[in-house]
C-alpha cells in the first residue's frame, strides 16, 4: 500500500518499509519504521515511523546495561526491541 506523508513530504510503500525496517504497534495501529534504528547519545536507539493516517512518530528503545556501543558490534542484542517508547511528532 502506498502511503503519502505530508510532514515528511514523501510517498512510502508500506510493504517495503515493513520488509526493510519492520513495524511496531501503538494505540492499536501498525507503525511502519522509515529507517533503521540508530544510536543516539550512546544510551538509546531511535527511528522515525509513520502510520496510514499521515502521522509521524519517533520510536525509542533503551540500550541494555550490558551493551557497550563502543565495543559491541552485534546490535541485535543492544536493546529489548519489544520494549519501546512512542512519541507522536
Amino acid at each position: 500500500m502506498k502511503i503519502y506523508n505530508s510532514y515528511l513530504g514523501q510517498e512510502f510503500d508500506s510493504e517495503k518499509l515493513e520488509r526493510e525496517f519492520g513495524t511496531v504497534e501503538f494505540d492499536n495501529k501498525k507503525l511502519y519504521l522509515t529507517q533503521q534504528p540508530y544510536i543516539e547519545l550512546g544510551d538509546v536507539y531511535r527511528a522515525t515511523a509513520i502510520d496510514t493516517e499521515n502521522n509521524v512518530y519517533e520510536i525509542e528503545w533503551d540500550i541494555k546495561d550490558d551493551f557497550d556501543p563502543s565495543t559491541d558490534e552485534d546490535e541485535s542484542d543492544a536493546c529489548d526491541w519489544n520494549k519501546y517508547t512512542v512519541r507522536k511528532l
